[in-house]
């Protein structure tokens, strides 16, 4: 039991950190997308 335990800490901990990744590259890249978007249709 006490394995499975383990196991179960260790995937929700990479799960987490995997999870903060992708919330930072989210919010990252949608501004940047949102941003850039905006000056492309300006430029053009």
């Amino acid at each position: 039991m006490a394995n499975i335990n383990w196991i179960s800490k260790l995937n929700c901990s990479i799960m987490e950190l995997l999870f903060k990744q992708l919330c930072k590259y989210t919010i990252l890249g949608g501004y940047n997308l949102f941003f850039t978007d905006k000056k492309y249709k300006k430029e053009n």
